[in-house]
């Protein structure tokens, strides 16, 4: 009779293991067969390993270099903004400040809408001309005679006309001053000037005020002086230069006064 080795069907004892699996140390647990063979793998995967870098070392050979992570790329730095340079200051002017113009201050300058019009005569013209009177005029003694006095008006080489003139003390002084409207000599509607005169004793009359000038563009009626010293004017101007010179259209008038010892219109 023949004994034949159990089937992995039948029961086992304890302690026992099947064939071919191994067996377990005395008293141990069994390893499976995997398990076995798994770590019998991993045994010769070392020593083959092993041999292979002492075969290399003894050869002089060096392993090979483990590579290493690059370092990340460095995020270039924004160029700065080239500061804008400053402007250089303008150079402080060395010479002498420019005078202030002379001249009649504007209405829209003086308080309470009055203006200073006092301006010495032939301020605004050059030369001077000879002066004739157109009629004669009943002025008060001692008044200025207005052909007699110097206004510093230029005529290209023509002389000036007194067209009208009235007399009356316009400072309170004392002494009658005159108020003269003059034009040059000339054919045709030129235009014409008020000026006033003072008188200095024995002196030539001197122009004290040109509250109008011939530059103005007007054309002017007869000056009256008040008792109370009030200057008064009616003016004919034009409205556009398409207005014949012959023709003034716009019609006014204006009023002036001494205050603090220069003649001032009030509006």
């Amino acid at each position: 009779m023949s004994t034949q080795p159990p089937s992995d069907s039948e029961p086992r004892s304890p302690g026992t293991s099947p064939a071919g699996t191994g067996s377990a140390p005395s008293g141990g647990v069994a390893v499976p067969r995997s398990a076995h063979n798994r770590l019998t793998a991993a045994l010769v995967l070392l020593a083959v390993l092993g041999g292979a870098v002492v075969a290399q070392a003894a050869a002089g050979g060096t392993p090979p270099p483990v590579p290493e992570a690059a370092p990340p790329a460095a995020t270039p730095a924004t160029p700065a903004t080239p500061a804008t340079p400053a402007a250089p200051a303008a150079p402080a002017p060395s010479g002498p400040a420019s005078p202030a113009p002379s001249g009649p201050a504007d209405s829209s300058d003086a308080a309470g809408g009055d203006s200073t019009v006092t301006r010495p005569a032939g301020e605004d013209e050059a030369g001077s001309a000879p002066v004739r009177a157109a009629a004669e005029w009943d002025l008060p003694a001692g008044a200025p005679d207005p052909t007699a006095a110097e206004y510093g008006l230029d005529c290209g080489g023509g002389g000036l006309v007194v067209v009208h003139a009235a007399g009356g003390d316009l400072d309170s002084d004392g002494v009658p001053e005159t108020a003269a409207v003059l034009q040059c000599d000339a054919a045709g509607a030129p235009a014409q000037g008020l000026y006033v005169l003072g008188a200095d004793g024995s002196a030539a009359p001197r122009v004290v005020a040109s509250p109008l000038t011939p530059a103005d563009g007007m054309l002017l009626d007869a000056p009256e002086i008040s008792p109370e010293g009030v200057l008064t004017v009616d003016t004919f101007a034009y409205s556009s230069a398409d207005v014949p010179r012959c023709c003034p259209d716009v019609n006014g008038y204006r009023v002036y006064a001494f205050q603090g010892g220069r003649l001032v219109e009030f509006s």
